[in-house]
């Protein structure tokens, strides 16, 4: 169930709002101030945000930019402030939608759907890296190069989704000690070095390069 917050000081609006959205299926927070919302939001995880502008103790746009400073769930802002400043505002903090009061429920549902179902499909859009003909699915393991299904060991496999992470960067073997090993120290070095040469061997592939005296890049 996905968890929406609310944070409106119209007590009529907030429960109409929160009842529409429970009969929905959202699993709803409210809050009738800026300062408890990001109470609210310090507490736990929410899959959307939906704000009124103008709230007493911090405003709307106040909480935008705490909320946007940690967290890139999506924010729909409402007010009923009509000028385009305003909507421009909201959008420059980080907001991803506005609508202007009075509204339409079905309308404010819609949205909520809308950018709940974009949010969703970046996530599943971050498990899946791809550099080439190679693709990796970071939440189900697989490996899949020129069209052949890859068998890699988790080592093989973490520093493969780093190295397409930051393709055509050089990525040093500190870094890579620090992010799959979790220290950054070891004395032989060569562990990576095998690593690097079985990753080839199975991929079938050149893009892993060895930049001398500084570590590997992964090519387009």
């Amino acid at each position: 169930m996905e968890k929406i917050l609310i944070a409106e000081d119209d007590v009529t609006i907030l429960g109409v709002i929160t009842a529409f959205l429970t009969e929905a299926g959202y699993q709803v927070t409210t809050a009738q101030n800026g300062i408890e919302a990001y109470h609210f939001f310090q507490k736990e995880a929410f899959d959307l945000i939906i704000m009124d502008i103008m709230m007493p103790s911090m405003d709307g746009y106040t909480l935008t930019e705490l909320i946007r400073s940690t967290s890139s769930a999506p924010i729909l802002m409402m007010t009923a402030l009509s000028e385009e400043s305003d909507e421009l505002k909201g959008f420059d903090l980080g907001a991803d939608d506005y609508i202007q009061k009075p509204f339409s429920y079905l309308v404010l549902l819609k949205r909520v759907q809308v950018l709940l179902r974009r949010s969703n499909q970046k996530e599943v859009d971050k498990k899946k890296l791809r550099c080439g003909n190679i693709s990796v699915n970071t939440e189900t393991f697989e490996v899949v190069s020129a069209g052949e299904s890859i068998e890699l060991t988790k080592k093989e496999f973490d520093i493969l989704a780093l190295l397409i992470r930051n393709q055509k960067k050089v990525i040093t073997r500190e870094m890579i000690l620090s992010q799959v090993w979790d220290f950054a120290a070891i004395v032989d070095t060569s562990i990576i070095n095998t690593h690097m040469k079985n990753l080839r061997k199975k991929l079938h592939t050149e893009k892993i390069r060895t930049i001398r005296g500084a570590g590997y890049k992964m090519d387009e």
